[in-house]
This record gives structure tokens, C-alpha cells and sequence, in this order.
């Protein structure tokens, strides 16, 4: 028990009332003050982030409190993905059944020729891959 302070004795009567009043007076008061300035560093991040809410919504920007990577500037801008398509005109060859069986019988012509020449695709599992991995 050597670490316990030592009680009032003959030669050290020990502290006063009024001593032992006042300690207990100033550690209420720096606990007091602590949280008194923990409820001001609250209410300030709390009227803080209220403004910058109501700052957003009045100008119409994003609120990012903890500041990380957000597409809003992406989403912000216009799509163009209409005026992209009115560009480029309409293919009419593509709704009509004549014009693509025309054009599919003139590829499947040609690579009749090319075949005839020995340049055709080669028959399935003898590609460039295959021959590789022969070697």
C-alpha cells in the first residue's frame, strides 16, 4: 500500500475545508469549461454546415463536407448525346430488306473469291494463335 497518499496524522493534519472546496471548485470549473467549449466547437460546426447547406441550395451548388472526388462537375454540363445523333443523318439502307441482302451477298461474294485464293479466314482453331502455339 505504498502507493496511496498518507492520511492526516499528529504532524500533517491534512487539508482544510476550505482547501479541499476551493480544488474541488476549479476541477468543476475546467470541466466545465471544457465542455462548454466543446458545445461551441459543436454549435459552431453545426451552424457552420448549416450554412454551407443553405449557401448550396440558394446558389445550387453540391455539398461536399468530407471533400472527396464527386462527378456533380460531370453531371453539371448538358448531355450531348441528342445533338450527336442529329449530326449524323439517318440511314435509310439500314430499314430496307433489299439494299442489306444486296449488300450481304456482295460480302458473302467476296469472300468466296478470297477464299478461292487462299485468303480467306482460316477454318476455326487454326488462327494465328494456334500456329503459335504449335511452334
Amino acid at each position: 500500500m505504498g502507493h496511496c497518499r498518507p492520511g492526516p496524522s499528529a504532524e500533517n493534519p491534512g487539508p482544510s475545508v476550505a482547501e479541499i472546496v476551493s480544488v474541488r471548485s476549479t476541477e468543476r470549473a475546467s470541466k466545465m469549461s471544457a465542455a462548454a467549449g466543446g458545445l461551441r466547437q459543436l454549435l459552431t460546426a453545426a451552424v457552420t454546415a448549416g450554412a454551407a447547406e443553405a449557401r448550396a441550395a440558394v446558389f445550387g451548388h453540391a455539398v461536399n463536407p468530407s471533400g472527396k472526388r464527386a462527378a456533380t462537375k460531370l453531371l453539371r454540363k448538358k448531355f450531348i448525346g441528342e445533338q450527336l445523333v442529329q449530326w449524323y443523318p439517318y440511314d435509310i439502307k439500314r430499314d430496307d430488306p433489299i439494299v442489306m441482302a444486296r449488300e450481304e451477298k456482295e460480302r458473302l461474294t467476296k469472300l468466296e473469291m478470297l477464299k478461292r485464293r487462299g485468303k480467306g479466314p482460316p477454318k476455326k482453331g487454326q488462327g494465328r494463335r494456334a500456329v503459335k502455339r504449335s511452334k
